[in-house]
Order: C-alpha cells, then sequence, then structure tokens
C-alpha cells in the first residue's frame, strides 16, 4: 500500500487553455493479491452525483475484439462522457476535445483478471444533471471503454485479443459493446 502525489490533467487530452497549472491530486495505489486499485482522495472524489459499475471485462464485445481487464494501465483522473461523444445515431464525435466533452470524472478503478469496476463523480452542470435523470431512469445502464496504446496477444477466428492497454476515457452507454458492462447509483 503507497499514497503518492501525481500531477495530472488528462495527458491525452487537447487543453483549450495552454496557461493552466496541472492540478495536483493526491491517490492511493492497494494490491491484494491479484486485485489493484487506484482512487483519488480529497473534495474531487465525492459528490451528489455519483455512479459505479463494470466498465470492462475479457469478454468478446460486439467490435470483435477482447481486453484483458489485469492489462488495463490504472491513471487518474480519467474523464467520464456519454456514449464516447458521439453524435446521436452517428460515429462522428461532437468535439476532438474530452474535455469540452465530459460529463464527470472518474475517480476510482480495480481491476483484477475478471473484470475493471470504476467509480465516477458527474458534474453538476446541466449536462452532468441529463446524464444523472437517464442513469436513474435507467435509459443509461452500461459503461464502455476506450482504450489506446493496446498491444495485441492473439487472433482466433477474427477476434483480437488485448492483454496491455490504457484508458483515455469511459462513457455511459444505452448498451455498450461489451455485453458484461453495466452502471449503478452509487451508494456508500
Amino acid at each position: 500500500m503507497g499514497m503518492y502525489t501525481h500531477k495530472s490533467r488528462y495527458p491525452s487530452v487537447r487543453h483549450n487553455q495552454a496557461t493552466v497549472a496541472p492540478a495536483k491530486h493526491l491517490f492511493h495505489l492497494t494490491r491484494e493479491g491479484n486485485v489493484e486499485t487506484l482512487r483519488m482522495i480529497g473534495p474531487e472524489s465525492v459528490g451528489t452525483w455519483m455512479i459505479e459499475g463494470i466498465a470492462s471485462t475479457p469478454t468478446v464485445t460486439s467490435h470483435n475484439h477482447s481486453l484483458a481487464p489485469i492489462g488495463c494501465r490504472l491513471k487518474l483522473p480519467l474523464p467520464l462522457l456519454s456514449q464516447h461523444g458521439f453524435k446521436k445515431g452517428e460515429r462522428t464525435r461532437v468535439s476532438n476535445s474530452l474535455d469540452e466533452m465530459r460529463i464527470g470524472t472518474v475517480v476510482y478503478l480495480s481491476k483484477s483478471p475478471h473484470e475493471l469496476r470504476m467509480r465516477a463523480v458527474l458534474d453538476g452542470t446541466e449536462a452532468g444533471l441529463a446524464a444523472w435523470r437517464s442513469i436513474v431512469t435507467k435509459e443509461t445502464m452500461a459503461l464502455s471503454v476506450s482504450s489506446i496504446n493496446a498491444r495485441l496477444r492473439g487472433v482466433v477466428d477474427g477476434v483480437q485479443y488485448f492483454d496491455r492497454w490504457e484508458l483515455s476515457e469511459i462513457s455511459v452507454c444505452a448498451s455498450g459493446a461489451n455485453p458484461d458492462t453495466h452502471l449503478w447509483v452509487y451508494q456508500p
């Protein structure tokens, strides 16, 4: 177990203001057996509108790939988006900036060989409120990950298996590419 301070501002995201200093975040990293957990500590890691859920499993997705949860490189904070920022019914993003499309912040990640769990705080904005309403009414019940720097470790019958990868964002969705993912309102 250990605590460390890390300067972070979504390193893979384009920012509109170059003069903004990176925020300092305090993290707590634990390892027990084959489970690794990373959580943010501080006032930004809690909120009125919080969700948690299973963001990924090794199950083959509708995109014909499998991401090994234990191979995910944990990093926080991560942006929480809705539908990966895609326009409704399209595969075109509304913006190229994850900061502009974010509806909240992922503040907790835990990985094992079987699943990647997450917890997030939704922003107190109109977009955050709209997402919260769709979660509470169960219109939005799934999670979806966006991976980068994935290492391919085999292909079987056209299915790609990745053993190492990084998260660029996690999205709330009506249904995800991985049928095992789901979310619920966080109850501390």
